[in-house]
């Protein structure tokens, strides 16, 4: 592979993540209205979506890996190290791009916890009207 093939693989990579990154923060808003609503299907299905997006995000992941390790010649090599290896244009536009994706992750990320939180607190909830209040006192 010549170093402009990787840099194109690269590149595409990145714009398929902007891409799936940006239908994970659709269904996981999708996925908080449904856990809002307590519909229990709706929340199936879309952490089956989830889970396909997340697999095809960390298989881009570790060829992203392996094509920053062949554009620089070592292994582990980070996206700012080839960023930083490229000049113009190209280094530009890479920046730019994995700008945008490390926003995009971010916001996922915070989505996701929101979404967490939100499901823990209704479990909670249920757990003390099924079973009580584990810590009630009472008088001998």
């Amino acid at each position: 592979m010549t170093r402009q093939d990787a840099f194109k693989r690269l590149m595409l990579g990145v714009s398929a993540d902007h891409r799936d990154y940006q239908q994970l923060e659709t269904l996981l808003q999708s996925q908080f209205a449904a856990a809002l609503r307590h519909d229990g299907v709706a929340l199936t299905a879309i952490g089956a979506q989830v889970m396909t997006l997340v697999e095809a995000m960390d298989a881009r992941r570790q060829e992203r890996v392996a094509v920053a390790g062949l554009l620089l010649g070592r292994k582990p090599a980070s996206m700012g190290a080839v960023i930083a290896s490229l000049s113009g244009k190209p280094r530009a536009t890479l920046e730019a791009w994995w700008q945008r994706l490390e926003a995009l992750v971010n916001e996922c990320k915070a989505l996701n916890t929101r979404n967490g939180q939100l499901m823990a607190s209704q479990f909670e909830i249920m757990q003390r009207v099924l079973h009580g209040e584990s810590d009630t006192y009472v008088p001998d």
